[in-house]
């Protein structure tokens, strides 16, 4: 393991004695993104869901919106794996829905991708869609 001494103008003694070169290194910037995930029509017929949805018009797809750091591939997966999961789209997803989200990603920070998600969702919800996010 390398270890670095005393910093000389832009460069480091390391403890066998090399000089190495140092490099100012800029953070990874972390992007977010927002996702669409289908739910199966029955998930209308929950209470809790039906509450929030009372303008959810028969025929129009029942979807789940939520934001993450990972692709949206993979947070799917999770979703249904149980990791972290809501659990609408642990019993009740479907499949990723690219064409609702795809134009608002990747998004520079968190509070963004939030953000975009509320935004989305009540969007959708006024379309008549029966919509659950967060």
């Amino acid at each position: 393991m390398w270890t670095t001494g005393r910093q000389l103008h832009g460069a480091a003694t390391c403890k066998v004695g090399l000089i190495i070169e140092l490099r100012p290194v800029k953070p990874m910037q972390r992007q977010y993104y927002v996702y669409v995930i289908a739910l199966e029509p029955e998930v209308a017929m929950l209470r809790k869901f039906a509450s929030r949805n009372p303008n959810h018009q028969p025929g129009k797809p029942c979807l789940y919106i939520g934001s993450t750091a990972i692709s949206p591939e993979k947070r799917f997966e999770q979703h249904l794996n149980g990791y972290r999961s809501n659990r609408f789209v642990r019993q009740f997803g479907v499949q990723l829905m690219p064409s609702f989200f795809e134009r608002y990603n990747p998004i520079d920070n968190r509070y963004e991708a939030e953000l975009t998600e509320h935004h989305l969702g009540e969007r959708l919800r006024r379309k008549g869609y029966g919509v659950w996010y967060g």
